[in-house]
């Protein structure tokens, strides 16, 4: 099925986007609050862009407390407006990467941490397909994770402890039952 993309911009405060029936809304002011959509019209709301701001400091910017920085949750919401399954696993990524990031100096939270990052690779290798094409999509999203001096810097470290602990994803059960939500109940 061809989806026909569609941006249109309001005003310079604000952008709208329909891609495939799907309704994104961003306002750089303000989040907006969510209202009802037209039958069939489902809408994801925005959270402002944190612009410089939301670089100054390693956990960033996240103003409705999801667990996602905002600007890699706008990232991902205009990258892949027509997969609700990408989106979700991204964002199940995301929040084990911010997650690494924020106890890059606490080896005990990083053990714990260990097991959702096994888990988010296996989510990741079955809504992608395969291993490597869950690799690459998120190789993708790393220019957007690790954007600061700072965040490299955690991200290095937190590893260092993490490859000396052997974190393999090897683990019983299948690859979709690792996902933090549940992949058929989503349209696409």
């Amino acid at each position: 099925m061809n989806h026909r993309t569609t941006i249109l911009t309001v005003s310079v405060l604000a952008v709208i986007a329909i891609v495939g029936g799907v309704v994104y809304v961003g306002w750089p002011a303000r989040p907006i609050l969510q209202r009802k959509s037209p039958v069939g019209v489902s809408t994801v709301v925005l959270p402002p862009d944190p612009g410089e701001a939301g670089k100054a400091t390693l956990e960033g910017i996240d103003s409705d407390g999801d667990g996602v920085r905002d600007d890699v949750q706008r990232y991902i919401a205009l990258t892949y407006p027509e997969s609700e399954r990408t989106r979700a696993a991204l964002t199940q990524q995301i929040i084990v990467d911010q997650n690494v990031l924020l106890n890059a100096k606490n080896n005990q939270e990083l053990e714990v941490v260990a097991q959702s990052i096994a888990d988010v690779q296996n989510c990741m290798a079955y809504i992608f397909g395969s291993v490597l094409e869950a690799r690459k999509i998120r190789k993708q999203l790393e220019e957007e994770i690790f954007n600061t001096p700072e965040r490299i810097e955690a991200w290095e470290l937190a590893n260092k402890h993490l490859i000396r602990q052997q974190v393999t994803s090897a683990r019983t059960g299948n690859k979709k039952s690792r996902c933090s939500f549940n992949p058929d109940e989503m349209r696409n």
